[in-house]
């Protein structure tokens, strides 16, 4: 699309609702060389890297799906009148099978496709380091953004295809843009990488102390890319990615280091718990998280317009499906009542018996799906928020903060956990908080958002505990942890760079 047409599209934004504004980045693409004219160019490249990391090959649907795969929550279902499984590649990637030849093609693909959006990244990053125009108003802002979004998918991949032991192979620290071989780096090499590429990030973003603040502050209509800033790698994105990073690195002295970021994003009250529990019910839950990006818990979010389409073909999908691996994961044999609940359930589809929809359905995973789609006539159980996918939400900064206090503050990690349990309409935990209970609430919590596996992957159990429909558990070694990395990758390479 012509560049003029697509700032006049913008332009008509001002006037419009915050989902009309982020549809219109849809129009931009980050590849034409005469976007990097002007600041306007600039913007718009840089909401063209935030619709590549949207697109269902990346974070709209393909990433969370792999490895909620391999984090046990999938049971693949059969296909009508068969016993035949649906699964196919699916049924590998549960088993941790990543020698089957759709493992690797998918393994691949989503390779290729995070390194063509780093190679767009630092294409950004490079034009901005010789830049000779005109002022650009948040030339910082557009550095820290893309240096942010950068670490932040490296890190998705190393945790991916990269060793846990920091030793050991991680994967290329890719920082040029051009046809260059980047060596193998350590895994603990690219973690420092990926800390001093936040780190910049963090001093960069400041402006967002004003921008960023809750209630949320209207649009700014003579000042777009300063708006919806959670839909930004915004900085408390960054000092909550750096909480992510330093938990899971686990260094001595990491798990404070990551205490003390979580703690600052939660302490800057700009993204709040929905109160105790006592004043909403399952239907906030519902609605906060029904494919929209949840209005007050997401520190960082993505537009994704094809967010029902993406997920709905497998979530919804009659002859077999994706069902949840354990339909009880909510239910509760005490007298209080978790409201994600309704994450699980049989979804009410137009004009079908609930007899009907039960036999054909059973229960399904319904948090990321609307239900005003499913259903037009469930008109109050709308979205609250805009379209798309949380990358980040605040009950993960809760959790890691309360681990970091367990051992030297258990009442302090108690109280931090209490507010995050009592918000999920289940009042205080009762008992002595230990890391299971930690670990378990994180898997409930993240259904469908693409985390939990990780957080397995960095305990590293001798033994998986697979799904009830596979039972028994799985012998974890090096070989199952790592995704494979394509061949291709070392076809021209010397071996001194892997």
């Amino acid at each position: 699309m012509n560049r003029v047409i697509v700032f006049v599209f913008l332009l008509g934004v001002f006037f419009s609702s915050c989902e009309d504004f982020l549809t219109a980045r849809n129009k931009s693409s980050i590849l034409e060389d005469d976007l990097f004219t002007d600041q306007e160019g600039i913007e718009e490249a840089m909401y063209g890297l935030y619709v590549t990391l949207a697109k269902g090959g990346m974070y709209g649907e393909t990433f969370q799906q792999t490895i909620d795969l391999l984090g046990q929550y999938f049971a693949i279902g059969k296909e009508a009148d068969s016993d035949a499984s649906a699964g196919g590649i699916y049924d590998k990637i549960i088993m941790h099978d990543h020698t089957d030849q759709r493992a690797i093609d998918r393994y691949k693909k989503m390779w290729q496709t995070s390194y063509k959006f780093v190679s767009d990244v630092n294409k950004v990053l490079e034009r901005l380091e010789v830049w000779d125009g005109k002022r650009l108003k948040h030339e910082k802002m557009y550095k820290g953004e893309a240096l942010g979004i950068r670490a932040y998918v490296l890190f998705d991949l190393l945790r991916m295809y990269g060793s846990a032991l920091e030793e050991n192979r991680g994967i290329p620290y890719v920082t040029r843009y051009g046809m260059y071989v980047t060596p193998f780096s350590t895994t603990g090499e690219c973690y420092e990488k990926i800390i001093a590429d936040l780190k910049a990030a963090e001093q960069l973003l400041t402006e967002d102390e004003s921008l960023l603040v809750y209630p949320r502050l209207p649009e700014n209509m003579y000042d777009l890319f300063t708006s919806e800033r959670v839909s930004h790698f915004n900085l408390y994105a960054v000092k909550a990615t750096l909480a992510r990073v330093y938990w899971t690195r686990g260094r001595t002295g990491d798990l404070d280091s990551a205490g003390m970021y979580a703690r600052g994003v939660i302490e800057s009250g700009r993204f709040p718990l929905p109160s105790d529990g006592t004043t909403i019910s399952s239907t906030h839950f519902i609605r906060c998280m029904g494919g929209t990006v949840d209005a007050d818990e997401a520190i960082f979010g993505l537009y994704v317009s094809g967010m029902y389409d993406n997920w709905s073909g497998e979530l919804l999908l009659q002859s077999g499906g994706w069902l949840p691996a354990n339909t009880e994961m909510y239910k509760r044999r005490d007298d209080k009542f978790d409201y994600r609940n309704e994450w699980i359930g049989v979804p009410n589809i137009y004009n079908m018996s609930l007899a009907d929809r039960t036999r054909i359905y059973g229960e399904r995973y319904l948090k990321v799906l609307d239900r005003v789609v499913i259903n037009p006539n469930d008109k109050d159980l709308a979205g609250i928020g805009f379209n798309g996918v949380n990358m980040i939400r605040i009950p993960e900064m809760y959790l890691i903060l309360a681990e970091s206090l367990l051992e030297s503050s258990p009442e302090e990690a108690k109280a931090f956990f209490d507010e995050y349990y009592a918000s999920r309409g289940m009042g205080n935990f009762e008992g002595e908080l230990t890391i299971e209970d930690i670990d378990e609430e994180f898997r409930k919590e993240y259904v469908l958002e693409g985390q939990y596996w990780f957080r397995l992957k960095k305990r590293q159990p001798d033994k998986l505990k697979l799904i009830p429909q596979i039972g028994g558990e799985l012998t974890m070694d090096e070989g199952k942890w790592n995704l494979n990395i394509p061949d291709e990758e070392f076809e021209f390479r010397d071996e001194s760079t892997y």
